[in-house]
C-alpha cells in the first residue's frame, strides 16, 4: 500500500547525491518536522515532538533539488511514504521514507528565487556549465543551495526526461532496493 504525504519541516543533514547504474539521479536527505503550537496563557509558541523522514527523490527532481536545496533550509515534500523496520549491529528501529514527487521551498518563511531546470531535453540554467553541471556565474542570481561540481555525479551527467511523467516506472526494483540498503546501513535512531 503507497500512501501519499505531505510534510512541512526543516532539512536536518546535508543533501547527498549520486546516481544509479544506469545514470539516473538519486538525491536524499533527512527531514525534521517539529510540530507547534500557540499557548493561549502565555502567548508563546512551544515545540512539541519532531519526526524524522528520510527524502529520496529521482530524475529532474533529484538534480533540481540536488542544486536548490541546503541543510537547515524550510521544504514542503510532497510525496509516497513507506516505512521499514531495520536491524543491524544488535540495534533496531523504523526508518520513515518519503518518495518524493515534489519539493519546495517554504514561502511562508521567507523568499526564493526560481528559475527552470534542465529535464535533459533543454540547456540549463544560465550560469551552468551544460557539461559539467557545475555553477560558473555567480551573478546567475540566488540559487539558496549548494554549488554542483564535478564530483557531485548526480547533477554532472546528461538525462532523459522524468519517467513518472510518462507512466513508466521509477528507477528498477534492484537500484531502489540497493539503494534503500545502503540508506538502512546509515539509519540513525532519534
Amino acid at each position: 500500500m503507497s500512501e501519499t504525504i505531505t510534510v512541512v519541516g526543516n532539512i536536518g543533514s546535508d543533501v547527498t547525491g549520486s546516481t544509479t547504474a544506469k545514470g539516473d539521479a538519486i538525491t536524499s536527505f533527512r527531514l525534521a518536522s517539529t510540530e507547534r503550537w500557540l499557548d493561549r496563557q502565555t502567548g508563546a509558541w512551544v515545540d512539541g515532538a519532531t519526526n524524522w523522514y528520510s527524502v529520496v527523490c529521482f530524475r529532474n527532481l533529484a538534480r533540481n533539488a540536488g542544486c536548490s536545496l541546503a541543510k537547515g533550509q524550510p521544504v514542503v515534500v510532497t510525496g509516497r511514504l513507506k516505512v521499514r523496520p531495520w536491524e543491524r549491529d544488535g540495534k533496531s528501529g523504523t526508518n520513515v521514507q518519503i518518495e518524493a514527487d515534489s519539493i519546495g521551498h517554504n514561502l511562508r518563511l521567507g523568499t526564493t528565487n526560481f528559475r527552470g531546470g534542465a529535464t535533459g531535453n533543454e540547456r540549463p540554467p544560465a550560469g551552468v556549465d551544460a557539461a559539467t553541471g557545475e555553477i560558473v556565474d555567480d551573478a546567475a542570481g540566488p540559487r539558496g543551495g549548494t554549488e554542483v561540481g564535478a564530483d557531485d555525479g548526480a547533477f554532472a551527467h546528461e538525462g532523459g526526461t522524468d519517467r513518472r511523467s510518462t507512466g513508466e516506472d521509477t528507477p528498477g526494483r534492484a537500484e531502489l532496493d540497493a539503494f534503500e540498503e545502503a540508506e538502512d546501513k546509515q539509519a540513525v535512531p532519534f
